[in-house]
């Protein structure tokens, strides 16, 4: 337990750590604002039972209580006992309000401290972790590490409490408060014996199933074209049922196992006060003294009860959140390969005056031993258009994901105003489009899909009705009743596949890149469709260095030069030769 709230500490900013030292000072209110109400109890009853009550309480004989009437004393003392129980259930809320609080915040800037590390994370990265894991961490686990946190403050709240008291009723009735915390510590001992394996195992399968579960519903949600033609949905339903089933059985589990200690601590309780009651009636006490006695243990347990019954509840929620700790420290610990002040340096497109320089390129994934790319190299000089073919698997996309530097090669280096690209990544950024094969569109207006990541009020339009004009979309805009503000659908669901690629050829134009990349852009549109964008794409040859990747060899017919990869290996083809 030690070791989980250490870690749960590491996992706090400093200025989450600065915050939750406040707690411990609402908790001492609570705790004297506790004791005040709990300890009127044993003279209010003493009051009521005897008139010459506050003679046997040395410490108020000279006090201004005792010109006060019986009658009159006994009213004040219930209105003052009513008053601290109001000011200390509505101070009660504040310290509700400011738990909540703290643990919301907490776990929304952890959200976007993942999600920010994930997002500056080098490509290689996302490539090696499944979307459905990520998003589990940002969403199901920083949630449930909201809900551990609450749960540690409760815990620590009620523990403090229940301390409190019991020192107050130690001083009271040392053997009836003896008899009461020996047999409830042992209680408390048995069960979370028995209960920690068990929960610890539930934690385990809590996250498990529900990465699973996400898996399923984006895999299924993005297959809806191939699960409808092949009429999968029952499949896909049933995988995803089991899977969400059994994790909420283990919540089930848990929640028969969390109330279950309240049911035995209540039948226990009786006994508890049955026993001592017992032994106090036996006792050499004055009928007033054994009223107050009691009343004074009442009153305690009515407020003990509900802490103990708080704290094992706790205990095991923490047990059962438990997972996502390491879950985020290992996640928070991974270095930031790019820094969004790296990017603000550089808002401006370089002046790009000289050749691309590729030399000795050598490329494999740490996960196989053999070499996709071999020794390449190759320039291409300002303003060309070059073609790249090879059979899948060759290694053209790789080679293109090397010269967006979205993978750093294992040898070799590639250069532009001579100077690397890897020492540069942003300027070398700043001056490339790129068009990939299968373009993700946003769910918003083809405006803001063309001006991707562009806030609301920075959108250039006129640099929009450019880049529509340049890739022949303003006949269709100007077909729709909304234009360029017409919602697109999920991924471009509502437009044809001709229409998805030039608004991702428009997003390309956008920043006015002096480099085009074109990685297989319309390999999956039909040839008509093909031969119009591509007569729209060698028509920025003008003033642009074009690099397109394509394995239909008609589509290069207008490049300046072909080149082939094939065994790693790269060379120039003549078009009529192919």
């Amino acid at each position: 337990m030690l070791s989980l709230l250490f870690n749960t500490w590491k996992i706090l900013e400093p200025k989450q750590r600065f915050r939750s030292v406040f707690f411990f000072v609402l908790v001492t209110i609570s705790i004297i604002l506790e004791l005040l109400g709990i300890g009127m109890v044993f003279p209010i009853i003493g009051l009521i039972l005897n008139e010459d009550f506050l003679e046997t309480l040395p410490f108020l004989q000279n006090s201004f209580l005792k010109d006060i009437n019986h009658f009159d004393l006994i009213n004040f003392s219930l209105f003052a006992l009513f008053f601290i129980f109001l000011i200390k259930n509505l101070f009660m809320i504040f310290f509700y309000w400011w738990q909540n609080s703290f643990t919301t915040r907490t776990s929304v800037s952890l959200a976007k401290k993942l999600y920010t590390k994930y997002l500056y994370q080098d490509y290689l990265f996302h490539v090696n972790h499944h979307s459905a894991t990520l998003i589990r961490n940002i969403t199901t686990e920083v949630f449930f590490f909201q809900q551990l946190l609450l749960r540690v403050i409760l815990l620590f709240s009620e523990f403090l409490i229940l301390i409190s008291i019991s020192i107050l009723l130690l001083s009271i009735d040392l053997n009836s408060t003896l008899i009461a915390f020996i047999f409830f510590a042992f209680f408390l001992g048995l069960f979370s014996y028995f209960a920690k394996n068990i929960q610890k195992r539930w934690s385990l399968e809590r996250q498990k199933y529900a990465e699973k579960s996400g898996k399923d519903l984006l895999e299924g949600l993005g297959s809806i074209k191939e699960i409808k033609i092949y009429k999968k949905e029952e499949v896909f339903i049933n995988q995803f049922s089991n899977h969400n089933y059994l994790q909420a059985n283990i919540f089930k589990k848990h929640g028969v196992l969390t109330e279950s200690p309240r049911l035995f601590i209540e039948v226990c309780s009786v006994g508890v006060l049955v026993l001592i009651l017992f032994t106090l009636s036996r006792g050499s006490y004055v009928e007033e003294q054994l009223l107050s006695t009691v009343g004074i243990l009442g009153a305690s347990a009515f407020r003990m009860l509900p802490s103990l019954n708080r704290i094992i509840n706790s205990i095991q929620y923490i047990r059962l959140y438990s997972s996502s700790i390491p879950v985020l420290l290992k996640e928070l610990s991974y270095q930031t390969y790019e820094s969004k002040n790296d990017v603000k340096e550089s808002s401006y497109n370089t002046k790009f005056d000289f050749d691309i320089v590729i030399k000795d390129l050598e490329f494999y994934y740490s996960n196989k031993n053999k070499l996709i790319l071999k020794k390449l190299n190759l320039t291409i000089s300002k303003g060309q258009c070059i073609g790249i073919i090879g059979e899948s698997g060759s290694g053209k996309s790789t080679l293109i994901d090397i010269m967006l530097a979205l993978f750093q090669p294992t040898n070799g280096d590639i250069k532009f105003n001579n100077k690397s690209i890897y020492h540069s990544t942003n300027d070398w950024r700043n001056n490339i489009g790129y068009v990939p094969q299968q373009s993700i569109l946003i769910d918003d207006s083809i405006k803001k899909n063309i001006a991707f990541g562009v806030p609301d009020h920075e959108i250039n339009e006129k640099k929009i009705i450019n880049c529509v004009r340049e890739t022949q979309l303003d006949e269709f805009t100007k077909s729709l009743a909304k234009g360029l503000d017409t919602f697109v659908g999920e991924k471009g669901i509502r437009l044809s596949g001709g229409q998805r690629q030039r608004i991702a050829i428009a997003r390309a134009l956008y920043n006015d890149p002096k480099i085009l990349i074109f990685d297989e852009a319309t390999s999956s549109l039909d040839k008509y469709t093909e031969s119009k964008i591509m007569e729209s794409i060698y028509k920025f040859k003008k003033n642009r260095t074009l690099i397109i990747v394509s394995h239909r060899i008609a589509s290069l017919n207008n490049c300046d030069i072909i080149y082939e990869i094939k065994n790693g290996n790269i060379k120039t083809v003549n078009y009529d030769n192919i």
